[in-house]
């Protein structure tokens, strides 16, 4: 019996999005306990979006997002939030594929 031997599959990078783990320790005191979202392109944070607050605890008032490229391009959106989680995240993705090149 012969075994037929191929070569191995690889995947091509794809974006993800992920929940950010809480902290442990003494960092879970002042941890505000929402989902961080993180995009990762290949097994790499690129980007993540966070809700924007007024008050250390105070109410979610938007969410923006922050990432930075290899390719030395950077972009934050704290000043400019938007209402939902998903607004922030679509505007994120559509960021990150202008840069990358239609990833």
């Amino acid at each position: 019996m012969t075994a037929e031997t191929s070569p191995p599959k690889t995947r091509k990078p794809s974006l993800r999005w992920r929940k950010r783990k809480p902290p442990t320790g003494l960092a879970r005191i002042t941890w505000q306990g929402h989902e961080d979202r993180e995009l990762t392109f290949g097994g790499e944070d690129i980007a993540t979006v966070a809700p924007e607050r007024k008050e250390h605890r105070g109410p979610i008032v938007g969410w923006y997002w922050h990432g930075r490229l290899e390719n030395g391009s950077y972009k934050n959106t704290a000043g400019e939030p938007v209402a939902t989680r998903e607004e922030a995240q679509a505007a994120c993705i559509a960021w990150v594929r202008e840069k990358l090149g239609a990833a």
